[in-house]
């Protein structure tokens, strides 16, 4: 058991965990509220509302690693010493959250369902946070730049605001309380989206999508002590999905 979930040590330090904790409730809750009234009557616009996505792919992408950068910078020598270890790992993390969204792909396109078409489109390419659109929606009207962002961009966002600030703080003390922690974190923007403009039951199936691909990043993260393997896995899960939509579209 403990081969399969090791102690953990690698961790940000308080202040760059305190300044992600304040990111996050920024680029999570705040702004996506006040994007919804900025973008408000152009829902039909999807060119500008991708490009707009893109935006807060990119921004959120160079705030992250401005905060995150030496913390990026040490985690990276733990990867050099364990390049092996953690690319395997990271091959097995791809191959599971792989899986799951072929499967939930497959099911949600098998039942004649709003709900489950989107959840079909929802788990994979993973995003840090949709406002306005799909991350599939994203690649079907921007393909080039929205492959860019979902795989060089979101990888590196998703592992150091949820992974980095909230799970591997916790893990080093109680490893199942940082699984729950990350799942409370990944809840939060989906229940003040429910509660606020956005229909609740699709808010819950774009959760349930995606809450797996977190949970497996995180155990990538905790097999191999660093955070370079789930922004491995997470940037492969991404960019493969991107090519097979690409072809799809």
């Amino acid at each position: 058991m403990q081969k399969t979930f090791p102690q953990m040590t690698d961790s940000p330090e308080g202040r760059t965990i305190a300044n992600g904790i304040f990111y996050d409730l920024f680029c999570f809750i705040v702004v996506p509220y006040f994007m919804y009234w900025m973008v408000w009557g152009l829902n039909d616009d999807r060119n500008t509302l991708t490009t707009i996505e893109l935006i807060y792919h990119v921004i959120n992408f160079l705030v992250v690693v401005f905060l995150f950068w030496r913390y990026l910078a040490d985690s990276f020598l733990n990867f050099q010493i364990h390049t092996k270890e953690c690319l395997i790992t990271a091959i097995i993390g791809i191959l599971i959250i792989g899986g799951w969204a072929v499967s939930v792909f497959l099911l949600g396109n098998s039942v004649e369902n709003s709900l489950a078409n989107l959840a079909a489109f929802s788990a994979l390419p993973l995003p840090e946070m949709e406002l306005q659109m799909l991350a599939s929606d994203q690649l079907y009207y921007s393909p080039l730049f929205a492959t860019i962002c979902l795989t060089l961009c979101v990888p590196v966002i998703v592992c150091c605001l949820y992974y980095a600030t909230g799970f591997a703080p916790v893990c080093s003390h109680n490893s199942w309380l940082a699984y729950l922690l990350v799942a409370l974190m990944a809840a939060l923007p989906r229940l003040i989206s429910a509660l606020t403009f956005w229909d609740p039951s699709g808010e819950l199936v774009i959760y349930l999508c995606q809450l797996p691909i977190h949970l497996v990043a995180c155990w990538t993260y905790q097999k191999t002590d660093t955070v370079w393997t789930p922004i491995i896995t997470l940037a492969a899960c991404n960019l493969l999905s991107c090519l097979a939509l690409l072809l799809l579209f």
